[in-house]
C-alpha cells in the first residue's frame, strides 16, 4: 500500500494515494514514512489541518530513521507550519547528498519557489536536467520550471506542451492532466486566451474521471478565470460553456463556497484571487479591497506567492501566473 501510494502521489492522483496510504497506517500505525506520505496527500487535497497532524505524528516517529529520511521528515514538517526557508535547507542537504535524484530535486525547488527565490529554483532545476536520461526527462521538471521562471508567456507554454509530451509518451495521464490545466492557464495571460478553455475542459474530465474532485473544482474555478478574462457572453452547456462575466462569478463564488466548506485552504486562496481579478475589472476599488484582504490573510499564513500575487494584481501589475500555494 506504501508503494502503491507513493506512486500515485508522483501521478498527482492525491485522492487514491491518500486512500491507499489510510489503508497503510492502519496496517503500521508506526511507521513514519506513511504518515509523510498521507501528509503530502492531505496537502495536495487541501487540508492543512489534518496535514500539519500527520506531517507531526512522522516527525514523532523519525527517531530510529536513517538520516536522508529523517531530514525528509523534518523537511516535510516545516513545510507544513509553514516554513519554506527551513524545509529548503532540509532538501536542500538530502540533494547535495544525492544529486541524481529527481524526487529530492523537484521537491527542493517547488519549496524554493513557494518561499519566493525563484533563482534558485531555477538553479536546481538545470541539475536536473544536466542529469542522464529518463531522469532528465521528467515531465515534472518542465512543469516546474514554468512556474518558476522569469520568462515570457510564450516561453512558459513551450516547457507546458513539452511536459504535455513527455507525460502523454511515458503514460503518467494526470501528470499530462496537470499539464493541461497549466497551459489552459499560461495561454489566458497570453496573447490567444480564446485558445484556453478547450486544455481546461481536457483537463477537468481527466481529473473528474480520476476522481480528483480538488483538482476538478480547481480547474472549474480557472474556467471562470479565462470567461471573465474573455468577458463574453454566450450559450452552451457543460463546465467550459462560455457564459460572460457574471456567470465567470458565479462559478467563481461557488467554487469558493465550497472550498471554504470543506477546508480546502489552498482553493480558497486561488478563487479569492480570480474573484479579485475579475472585481478589478468591474469595480477597481471592491476587487482592490479584496485583493488587499487575501494578501494578509495569505501573509499571515506564508503564504508568500498568493501574497505577492494579490498584491500585484492590487496595484494594477499583470499577473502572469495564477497562484499557487504549494
Amino acid at each position: 500500500m506504501y508503494a502503491r501510494g507513493l506512486a500515485k502521489l508522483r501521478e498527482f492522483d492525491a485522492l487514491a494515494a491518500r486512500d491507499l496510504l489510510e489503508q497503510a497506517t492502519k496496517a503500521d500505525a508506526k511507521f513514519p514514512l506513511t504518515h509523510l506520505l498521507l501528509a503530502r496527500a492531505w496537502s495536495a487535497l487541501g487540508f492543512e489541518q489534518k496535514r500539519k497532524e500527520e506531517s507531526k505524528k512522522a516527525l514523532d516517529l523519525s527517531a530510529n530513521l536513517p538520516r536522508v529520511e529523517r531530514m525528509q521528515v523534518e523537511g516535510d514538517y516545516y513545510e507544513s507550519l509553514p516554513d519554506h526557508d527551513k524545509a529548503a535547507s532540509a532538501y536542500r542537504a538530502m540533494f547535495v547528498l544525492f544529486p541524481d535524484n529527481v524526487e529530492y530535486g523537484l521537491q527542493l525547488g517547488a519549496t524554493q519557489n513557494a518561499a519566493g527565490h525563484g533563482s534558485q529554483a531555477m538553479e536546481t532545476l538545470a541539475q536536473l536536467r544536466s542529469l542522464p536520461a529518463p531522469a532528465s526527462d521528467d515531465p515534472r521538471i518542465d512543469l516546474l520550471e514554468a512556474r518558476a521562471t522569469t520568462a515570457s508567456v510564450p516561453a512558459r507554454i513551450v516547457l507546458v506542451q513539452s511536459a504535455e509530451r513527455k507525460a502523454a509518451a511515458q503514460g503518467k495521464k494526470l501528470v499530462y492532466a496537470q499539464a493541461r490545466k497549466e497551459e489552459c492557464m499560461q495561454l489566458n495571460y497570453s496573447e490567444h486566451p480564446d485558445q484556453a478553455l478547450p486544455a481546461c475542459e481536457d483537463a477537468y474530465n481527466l481529473f473528474l474521471a480520476a476522481g480528483n474532485r480538488l483538482a476538478a473544482a480547481d480547474t472549474v474555478r480557472l474556467m471562470g478565470d479565462c470567461e471573465g478574462s474573455l468577458g463574453h457572453a454566450g450559450a452552451g452547456e457543460g463546465p467550459a460553456a462560455p457564459t460572460g462575466l457574471a456567470t465567470a462569478r458565479q462559478e467563481l463564488r461557488s467554487v469558493l463556497t465550497t472550498a471554504k466548506r470543506l477546508g480546502y485552504y489552498r482553493l480558497e486562496c486561488e478563487a479569492r484571487l480570480a474573484l479579485g481579478e475579475l472585481e478589478m475589472k468591474a469595480s477597481p476599488s471592491a476587487g482592490r479591497s479584496l485583493l488587499k484582504e487575501l494578501a494578509d490573510d495569505s501573509r499571515s499564513r506564508g503564504l508568500l506567492l498568493v501574497a505577492k500575487k494579490a498584491t500585484d494584481l492590487a496595484a494594477g501589475t499583470t499577473v502572469i501566473a495564477a497562484a499557487t500555494a504549494r
